[in-house]
């Protein structure tokens, strides 16, 4: 049976070779919004470690990032970048090349900022800010729109109306944080639950939070924001402050890396690191260009939902991609052929579970 699938697998189409990444990674995307500046728009790797520059995922694509703000990983195992010029959402295949524009303009997106994937739905920040007849910003277009994998509008998380700016999206818990960005006065971050009530209007206030993202203490977050400002926190409010000197306006990106300092990105500047007081550490890659939010990013060969749960969906996807010799079911070396050994990886990652 297995040599039967095989020679199915085989017979279907070329070898494709993927990309290597890493099963532990952080994501940073830049772009430049200016033409001059547009090979630079691509999607960097980093080490989790100590955040060092493990090279490109996406080369330089001059056509589509221009103005990036968030990155993650879908169910589907494909990218997906939010970009506040071109008002879409991009999606890449890991071995970073192109796959399509999921939803765009046309689809009513406008100034998109944080994803974040509920189950296999994609929570979408949408922000389109019209001027009142009085020149102040109108925030009743403002949603949290909600798709699925296959680009169907559901019934919006946060509908507009509600006059909340969401920038970054990320779990807590059983809660979804979100960080309002309304204008530059201290604004709130917002806890959900997976219904979209508001469960706690303000757990922190903070004059335009860009990046929630894990502490280097199991349980808390770090809060960024534009001012280069870190607040650790928990569900019961700050727990203390760390200020970066040095960078410009419109610090963007935060990591907490392993050997317990930080990984910055700043939005006209580059990636930076800082130690755990603060102190700058150096660049890590510096250049003009508009730097994402970070994105940690870790795979799991039994997981082929990429959801963080093994059942027999991931059996069953394993099976269809493998027979249409589709790169997320070539788990074993060499890259671009599947055999036994790509089977046998499967099985041994699915019966060892994740960690």
């Amino acid at each position: 049976m297995k040599m039967g699938l095989i020679g199915l697998a085989l017979a279907l189409g070329s070898p494709v070779a993927m990309a290597e990444v890493p099963d532990d990674v952080l994501l940073i995307v830049w772009g430049a919004a200016n033409p001059p500046h547009a090979s630079a728009s691509s999607v960097g790797m980093f080490s989790p470690v100590d955040g060092s520059y493990l090279g490109d995922l996406v080369p330089p694509d001059n056509e589509r990032i221009t103005y990036p703000n968030s990155i993650v990983v879908g169910p589907d195992r494909l990218l997906y970048i939010s970009d506040s010029v071109y008002d879409s959402v991009f999606r890449y295949r890991l071995d970073g090349t192109f796959f399509d524009v999921f939803k765009g303009s046309d689809d009513g997106l406008d100034n998109v900022r944080g994803l974040h994937f509920l189950g296999r739905e994609l929570l979408v920040a949408n922000n389109p800010l019209p001027s009142t007849p009085s020149g102040e910003l109108d925030y009743t277009h403002t949603a949290v729109l909600r798709f699925d994998l296959d680009g169907n509008e559901l019934e919006p998380f946060i509908p507009p109306g509600t006059e909340i700016s969401a920038w970054d999206i990320h779990p807590m818990g059983d809660l979804l944080l979100i960080n309002d960005v309304q204008g530059f006065t201290p604004t709130s971050l917002r806890a959900y639950d997976h219904d979209a009530n508001l469960v706690i209007p303000s757990i922190l206030g903070e004059a335009f939070p860009t990046q929630i993202t894990e502490s280097h203490t199991p349980g808390n977050l770090y809060q960024f924001s534009f001012s280069g400002r870190i607040k650790e926190f928990n569900a019961g409010g700050r727990l203390r402050t760390i200020n970066l000197p040095g960078l410009t306006f419109m610090a963007q990106g935060l990591a907490a890396l392993e050997d317990g300092n930080f990984l910055v990105s700043n939005f006209n500047a580059g990636v930076y690191r800082y130690n755990a007081a603060g102190a700058p550490m150096g660049p890590v890659r510096e250049g003009f260009g508009i730097y994402s939010t970070i994105t940690r990013v870790r795979f799991c060969d039994g997981d082929i939902w990429f959801d963080g749960v093994l059942n027999v969906d991931d059996i069953e996807r394993f099976v269809e991609t493998y027979l249409a010799n589709d790169p997320i079911a070539d788990l074993a070396e060499p890259a671009g052929v599947w055999n036994v050994d790509d089977i046998d990886a499967f099985v041994d990652a699915f019966l060892a579970g994740c960690g």
